[in-house]
């Protein structure tokens, strides 16, 4: 099987940018994960993650609470990672 998901929504604001991805009917899970990055008045930067989801398939309700401890640590390693990146500077398009 493939975990095929799709970008349902972008959030594209001056100082704010974030997605949202949905899992489709063939993913072993269903559910939906919103990433944030925001600069906030004092040039702060925010990261957030937001998601939920249920096994959709008896391969991940067998692997539950594995699949669970996975995400978990995404959700702790995610800002770090990428606070650690280095973008390329962006350039307006016109």
């Amino acid at each position: 099987w493939t975990n095929v998901c799709r970008v349902t929504a972008v959030q594209d604001e001056e100082r704010r940018q974030g997605f949202v991805y949905t899992t489709l009917r063939s993913h072993m899970v269903l559910g939906e994960e919103r990433f944030t990055v925001e600069l906030d008045a004092d040039d702060t930067v925010w990261f957030e993650l937001r998601s939920h989801s249920r096994p959709a398939h008896w391969l991940a309700r067998l692997g539950w609470p594995l699949l669970r401890a996975a995400q978990r640590r995404f959700a702790r390693e995610a800002p770090a990672a990428t606070s650690r990146s280095n973008p390329p500077t962006a350039v307006p398009c016109s």
